[in-house]
């Protein structure tokens, strides 16, 4: 991959960029070793909020990492706190093996628009992609989507839908939503009565159905917790069965008592991830 143009006076002159400014964290030690810009652009006439995490004064030339969030709406979105708190990525930042892309897709609280909860909103993960080429300065740069819970489920949606990613990483993903509704009713409700699901909507956000649409040269690193109690870990073996019967490159990993985030094995996390996109 081509090297990045490392400054900030070339980021504002992107076109879909419409607003990039230079942010801090609250924890001064990051201020000094990381570069965080919070970021607007545009997504199918939308303007969405996200932002960029960079080692300090990087000059190399790296690869690109979007991390597809979890949550909903405003839950879970990215922030200056929640980023300093993702392990894996700042060591991947801050060893510099990438840099990292956070787009809080639309209806989120500084982006326009509703949430479609793996709708239409997977286009703020797409619509990145003329952005990372121009920042690039190359053509094809091929990324890595790394997510989490919703996020994901995003990133595999996305993957089906596009010919440019190099892997994907996922951790705690739903699979098949029919049987998880059946396990969290509650979620169903949501989803129904929040978001106007009909079935057909369930349906077109499984992978189940979708996945052999992923291209065969995409790899695939699969986490789960064996006591995730917000999606089912058989999700996982789901995953892995369906990467094998494609003849995709993947790892499978089941932590023992591991709960939905992982939060216990933030080390193993960490080590994995970074082995698979190195």
């Amino acid at each position: 991959m081509q090297a990045f143009k490392q400054t900030f006076d070339y980021y504002k002159t992107i076109k879909n960029i419409t607003k990039i400014e230079r942010i801090k964290f609250k924890n001064e030690k990051l201020n000094n070793n990381f570069d965080l810009y919070s970021i607007i652009y545009k997504s199918d006439g939308l303007l969405v909020h996200g932002y960029i995490l960079q080692k300090k004064d990087l000059k190399k030339e790296l690869p690109v990492i979007i991390y597809c969030r979890g949550g909903n709406r405003s839950f879970g979105e990215n922030d200056p706190k929640t980023i300093s708190s993702y392990k894996e990525l700042l060591d991947i930042a801050n060893k510099e093996i990438a840099i990292i892309f956070y787009p809080n897709y639309r209806g989120s609280s500084k982006s326009d628009g509703i949430d479609e909860y793996c709708g239409n909103d997977v286009n703020d993960i797409i619509n990145l992609y003329p952005i990372i080429q121009k920042i690039c300065n190359i053509k094809n740069p091929k990324i890595t989507l790394y997510g989490w819970s919703r996020g994901g489920l995003m990133a595999v949606l996305v993957a089906s839908k596009v010919n440019w990613i190099k892997t994907i990483i996922i951790g705690g993903a739903l699979y098949n939503f029919s049987r998880n509704m059946k396990e969290r009713p509650e979620m169903k409700k949501m989803f129904i009565e929040e978001f106007k699901f009909k079935k057909k909507d369930f349906i077109k956000r499984s992978p189940k159905y979708f996945m052999n649409n992923i291209p065969k040269n995409t790899s695939v690193l699969i986490l789960h917790g064996s006591a995730d109690n917000k999606v089912s870990v058989y999700d996982a073996y789901e995953y892995g069965q369906q990467c094998q019967k494609l003849n995709l490159t993947y790892k499978l990993i089941i932590y023992p008592n591991g709960n939905h985030g992982l939060t216990e094995y933030s080390d193993n996390v960490s080590r994995e991830v970074i082995e698979w996109i190195s």
